[in-house]
C-alpha cells in the first residue's frame, strides 16, 4: 500500500472573490466534501473498494490522503474532480507482516 495526496477541483477564484473569509470556508469545506463523497462513489463504481484502505477526511484544503495499492493510485487520475495524484512520501505505510 502507498500514500498518495490527490489534488481536488476547487471552486474559481472569482467564485469566491465576493465572500467574506467565513463563507469562503465554508464553500471550500462543502467542494472538497462533495468531491471525496464522488471520488468514494466511482472507487466503489470501478470495482477498486479492496484496493483502498483509507479515504482521508475532507478539509478546507483541496486534497486528500488515500492510503492504496499503486494500481488504484494510477487509476485516481482518471476520477472525476482529480487535479493530480502525487505520491506522499513524508508518510510512508507499511504493513505488518506476520
Amino acid at each position: 500500500m502507498v500514500k498518495v495526496a490527490v489534488k481536488l477541483e476547487r471552486p474559481a477564484s472569482e467564485e469566491l472573490a465576493h465572500h467574506d473569509r467565513a463563507e469562503k470556508y465554508r464553500m471550500l469545506q462543502s467542494n472538497t466534501a462533495d468531491l471525496r463523497k464522488g471520488l468514494v462513489a466511482w472507487i466503489e463504481e470501478q470495482g477498486l473498494s479492496e484496493e483502498v484502505s483509507r479515504v482521508g477526511e475532507a478539509t478546507v484544503f483541496n486534497m486528500l490522503f488515500v492510503v492504496c495499492t499503486p494500481r488504484v493510485a494510477e487509476e485516481l487520475t482518471r476520477a472525476p474532480g482529480v487535479v493530480s495524484v502525487s505520491p506522499s512520501e513524508d508518510f510512508r505505510v507499511d504493513l505488518l507482516q506476520t
